[in-house]
């Protein structure tokens, strides 16, 4: 009999080599018009754990502003586009990365003092990382390939 490979590669749709280029080339442009816009943010704002610096100094320094202010739940939104620019290139279906490895996750966990806000992380996957994992399974998810199935699969425990 044929073998589950070669039906999978008989149904599969495969784009040229042109076609992977191009695509990989557009992709590339559209990170580096990524970090482009945080071309002119002050070093202090460039990167999350310059951001989260100065949160947590607020929050050891002036506890009772920083509750009153809500500053906690504003974490997540504050962190949105810095996470939003290192996965616009974040494609799971293609190279298996898991959301725990990116860097942003690594980044959020370095906070010092232990105290970190303890939703922030489920709340920029619930935020920003799902939409995006919507938009790969949309765009990349070949139903009839068991490889690229498996992949999405995993994908989507890995963030639930």
């Amino acid at each position: 009999g044929v073998g589950v490979q070669a039906m999978e590669d008989m149904w599969t749709t495969d784009e040229s080599d042109s076609e992977v280029g191009v695509w990989h080339k557009a992709r590339n442009d559209l990170i580096r018009r990524a970090d482009d816009v945080f071309e002119d943010v002050k070093n202090e704002y460039k990167e999350v754990p310059e951001v989260i610096s100065r949160f947590t100094d607020w929050r050891k320094k002036h506890s009772k502003s920083y509750r009153d202010a809500w500053a906690a739940s504003s974490i997540p939104r504050v962190l949105s586009p810095y996470v939003r620019r290192q996965i616009i290139g974040w494609d799971p279906l293609e190279d298996g990365t898991a959301v725990e490895s990116l860097p942003w996750v690594g980044q959020l966990f370095g906070d010092d003092d232990g105290e970190e806000d303890d939703d922030v992380i489920p709340k920029l996957v619930e935020q920003v990382v799902i939409p995006r994992v919507c938009e790969v399974i949309q765009d990349g998810w070949d139903p009839i390939s068991s490889s690229s199935t498996g992949r999405a699969v995993g994908m989507l425990q890995d963030v639930v």
